[in-house]
Protein backbone atom coordinates (compact mmCIF):
# COMPACT_ATOMS: atom_id res chain seq x y z
CA UNK A 1 0.00 0.00 0.00
CA UNK A 2 1.12 3.36 -0.73
CA UNK A 3 -0.08 5.24 2.60
CA UNK A 4 -2.85 7.50 1.79
CA UNK A 5 -3.19 10.58 3.72
CA UNK A 6 -6.19 9.09 5.91
CA UNK A 7 -7.21 5.38 6.56
CA UNK A 8 -10.75 4.58 5.48
CA UNK A 9 -13.46 4.16 7.70
CA UNK A 10 -16.89 3.65 7.96
CA UNK A 11 -19.71 6.13 9.12
CA UNK A 12 -22.65 4.68 11.25
CA UNK A 13 -25.02 4.48 8.30
CA UNK A 14 -22.54 2.54 5.98
CA UNK A 15 -21.35 5.62 4.07
CA UNK A 16 -17.31 5.88 3.40
CA UNK A 17 -15.60 9.03 4.34
CA UNK A 18 -13.19 11.21 4.02
CA UNK A 19 -13.09 12.99 7.10
CA UNK A 20 -15.33 13.53 10.31
CA UNK A 21 -16.56 16.86 8.53
CA UNK A 22 -18.23 14.98 5.88
CA UNK A 23 -19.52 12.46 8.18
CA UNK A 24 -21.70 14.44 10.18
CA UNK A 25 -24.72 15.91 8.45
CA UNK A 26 -25.48 13.35 5.74
CA UNK A 27 -28.66 14.49 4.69
CA UNK A 28 -27.17 17.79 3.61
CA UNK A 29 -23.82 16.31 2.48
CA UNK A 30 -24.24 15.88 -1.21
CA UNK A 31 -20.43 16.35 -2.73
CA UNK A 32 -20.42 15.08 -6.91
CA UNK A 33 -16.55 14.15 -5.96
CA UNK A 34 -15.22 10.99 -4.88
CA UNK A 35 -11.70 12.01 -4.10
CA UNK A 36 -12.37 9.44 -0.82
CA UNK A 37 -12.77 6.16 -3.05
CA UNK A 38 -9.19 6.99 -3.95
CA UNK A 39 -8.93 3.67 -1.54
CA UNK A 40 -11.07 1.49 -3.67
CA UNK A 41 -9.32 2.77 -6.80
CA UNK A 42 -6.67 2.92 -7.89
CA UNK A 43 -5.38 2.24 -4.40
CA UNK A 44 -5.98 -1.57 -3.56
CA UNK A 45 -7.00 -0.87 0.19
CA UNK A 46 -10.62 -1.40 -0.24
CA UNK A 47 -11.41 -5.46 -1.21
CA UNK A 48 -14.60 -6.98 -0.66
CA UNK A 49 -12.59 -10.29 0.28
CA UNK A 50 -10.62 -8.69 2.91
CA UNK A 51 -13.18 -5.81 3.66
CA UNK A 52 -16.13 -6.40 3.34
CA UNK A 53 -17.42 -3.69 5.00
CA UNK A 54 -15.49 -0.85 3.59
CA UNK A 55 -16.53 -2.62 0.42
CA UNK A 56 -20.31 -2.71 1.14
CA UNK A 57 -19.68 1.35 2.12
CA UNK A 58 -17.93 2.26 -0.90
CA UNK A 59 -21.03 0.25 -2.32
CA UNK A 60 -23.64 2.95 -0.80
CA UNK A 61 -21.40 6.02 -1.41
CA UNK A 62 -21.53 5.25 -5.01
CA UNK A 63 -25.47 4.91 -5.71
CA UNK A 64 -25.27 7.96 -3.01
CA UNK A 65 -23.13 10.10 -5.19
CA UNK A 66 -25.11 9.13 -8.59
CA UNK A 67 -28.55 10.36 -6.98
CA UNK A 68 -26.87 13.33 -5.82
CA UNK A 69 -28.02 16.33 -7.22
CA UNK A 70 -25.98 17.72 -10.24
CA UNK A 71 -24.50 14.09 -10.51
CA UNK A 72 -22.61 14.49 -14.04
CA UNK A 73 -22.84 11.36 -16.07
CA UNK A 74 -19.35 12.12 -18.15
CA UNK A 75 -17.21 9.88 -19.94
CA UNK A 76 -14.90 10.29 -16.83
CA UNK A 77 -17.37 9.42 -14.29
CA UNK A 78 -18.58 6.25 -16.18
CA UNK A 79 -14.86 4.97 -16.78
CA UNK A 80 -14.26 5.67 -12.97
CA UNK A 81 -17.58 3.31 -12.24
CA UNK A 82 -15.94 0.76 -14.55
CA UNK A 83 -13.32 0.63 -12.41
CA UNK A 84 -14.79 0.88 -8.79
CA UNK A 85 -17.42 -2.24 -9.77
CA UNK A 86 -14.66 -4.34 -11.20
CA UNK A 87 -13.06 -3.81 -7.85
CA UNK A 88 -15.69 -4.60 -5.67
CA UNK A 89 -16.22 -7.95 -8.33
CA UNK A 90 -19.47 -6.41 -9.66
CA UNK A 91 -19.06 -7.66 -12.97
CA UNK A 92 -22.17 -7.06 -14.44
CA UNK A 93 -22.63 -3.64 -13.27
CA UNK A 94 -18.80 -2.77 -14.90
CA UNK A 95 -19.94 -3.92 -17.73
CA UNK A 96 -22.83 -1.83 -18.03
CA UNK A 97 -21.18 0.87 -17.62
CA UNK A 98 -18.38 0.12 -20.06
CA UNK A 99 -20.85 -0.88 -22.60
CA UNK A 100 -22.14 2.74 -21.67
CA UNK A 101 -19.00 4.50 -22.06
CA UNK A 102 -18.03 2.77 -25.38
CA UNK A 103 -21.61 3.70 -27.09
CA UNK A 104 -21.16 7.11 -26.36
CA UNK A 105 -18.07 7.18 -27.87
CA UNK A 106 -18.89 5.90 -31.24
Amino acid sequence: MHGLPYTPKCQSRSLLCNSSRYCGNLRGCFLRHTSHLVSLYPEQQICPRTAPELARAAEVTIARRMNAPHWEQSEWGRANLVAYYARLLKGDEAHKYLVSLLAKAT
